[in-house]
Formats: structure tokens, C-alpha cells, sequence
């Protein structure tokens, strides 16, 4: 029976696969400008964004879907509807800069944040549960409050799998971890 398989991943992890396997690599490239924009105004909130704000996002994320989601974010968020069309200079120059100003609005679930990161990509509750040393009640509000601020995704299962949205944020957080 045919099967369709999608698979993703770098160029460098190219190998060769030998057999009977039909493969058709399809390279992906960045964004166009005109498609960024798009994809800014659909996102929440980025509909209300002045143009040029909507540009220096464009203009910061280069293409990449992740920059222009994070980047729009970190906009809408610190500001109420009314502000949104006077925020060109509060765009984050990076990844990093808009993690940042995720991280800072988290209060005592940062710690849990930083705990999961040096978990790694994903973790379970009951190690999770134990190595915090928090009563079930608190953990569970930090779990709450980073699912809201789209740093985790909850995927439940039998001992309830905690992951962080994009690879990127759990190695950009670990990476500020003290040493």
C-alpha cells in the first residue's frame, strides 16, 4: 500500500537512502517579504500593528516563520490595542531579546523554566514534580503560566509529557542557566 512520509530537517542531515524508497527532497526556503507580512497580520494583535511596524518585524525576522511569530509577539504583548501603532521601537532585535522579555514577565514560574530547560527538550510531571520541591498547587499554576506565554506544550500521556514549543527556547534559556 503506498505511504506518504514527510519529513523535515537540515540540509547537512541529508543521507543516503537506498531501496525501493521513491524520495523527492523539497527545499524550503525563507519567507518572501510580501508572504511575512501576511503571515504578521494574521497573527493576534498584528492586524492592529502601524506599517511600519509591521516592516521592521519583516525586516528583523528575515523570512524565518519563528522570528515573525516571536518578534509580533513580543509587540502585542507588551502593549494594549490603543499603543500597538506606536511601537516601532519596542520591536526585539532578535530571538534572544524577545525570549528575554517573555522570561522577565514570568515571576516565580522562571524558575520552573529554567528547571525544565536543564531537563532538556521535554520532560515528565513526576520527575518535573520532583525535583522542583514545589507543592502540586504551584507547579501546576507555573505550568499554566508557561503554556499561556507559548514557552511549553503540555502533551499529556500517562506521566504527562511537558515540551518546549521550539527547540530553540529551552536551549536559549539553558543557556543562560548560571553555571
Amino acid at each position: 500500500r503506498p505511504l506518504l512520509l514527510v519529513l523535515s530537517g537540515r540540509p547537512e542531515c541529508q543521507r543516503e537512502v537506498s531501496g525501493s524508497l521513491s524520495i523527492q527532497p523539497l527545499a524550503v526556503s525563507r519567507l518572501s517579504s510580501t508572504d511575512a507580512l501576511e503571515l504578521v497580520r494574521a497573527l493576534p494583535g498584528g492586524g492592529q500593528l502601524s506599517q511600519r511596524t509591521a516592516a521592521r518585524i519583516v525586516d528583523a525576522a528575515d523570512g524565518l516563520p519563528l522570528m515573525l511569530e516571536e518578534l509580533s509577539l513580543a509587540v502585542t504583548e507588551r502593549a494594549g490595542a490603543s499603543a500597538r501603532s506606536q511601537l516601532f521601537l519596542e520591536v526585539p532585535s532578535s530571538l534572544t531579546e524577545s525570549l528575554d522579555r517573555r522570561l522577565q514577565g514570568l515571576g516565580s514560574a522562571r524558575d520552573t523554566v529554567d528547571l525544565l530547560a536543564a531537563l532538556g527538550r521535554e520532560s515528565v510531571f513526576p520527575i518535573l514534580e520532583k525535583l522542583s520541591g514545589l507543592a502540586p498547587a504551584e507547579l501546576e499554576a507555573h505550568l499554566v503560566r508557561l503554556t499561556a506565554a507559548g514557552l511549553i506544550v503540555d502533551q499529556g500521556g500517562a506521566h504527562r509529557t511537558l515540551v518546549f514549543r521550539h527547540r530553540l527556547f529551552g536551549e536559549a534559556i539553558y543557556e543562560r542557566l548560571p553555571s
